[in-house]
């Protein structure tokens, strides 16, 4: 049975998502923070000013969803990491499993040889 790698492509996309959500989460405090000090101007008038808090609530919504996206993208290439990992496991106990097959096989007979040295006897304990 062939041996299986582990696609170390998963871990960069895995990184790189990470990445990304901790600076949309950045970007998000920033605009949180703008929003909170940003005042009604002199001169502009009810209108402008719900349009500008209404722009900014789309913007917000739209980060929603790009950061609920990417956690989905997260999880997604979490359970293909976990998928992967169960597969390595399983390809090892299938050669440990082999292995033992293997030796089964191979035992050696008792011999006069070995008869004769109380070690090497199966039910010598």
């Amino acid at each position: 049975m062939p041996r299986q790698r582990i696609d170390i492509t998963t871990d960069e996309k895995l990184k790189r998502t990470k990445l990304a959500m901790e600076q949309l989460k950045l970007e998000q405090a920033r605009r949180d923070w703008e929003q909170a000090i940003t005042p009604r101007l002199p001169g502009m008038s009810k209108y402008e000013f719900q349009g500008q808090k209404i722009y900014k609530q789309m913007v917000q919504k739209l980060d929603n969803v790009r950061f609920m996206t990417m956690l989905f993208e997260l999880s997604e290439l979490t359970a293909q990491k976990e998928k992967q990992m169960v597969e390595v496991e399983i390809s090892a106990l299938r050669t440990v499993e082999m292995t033992d097959i293997w030796i089964e096989k191979h035992k050696p007979e008792d011999t006069p040889e070995t008869q004769l040295i109380p070690e090497l006897k199966p039910d010598a304990h």
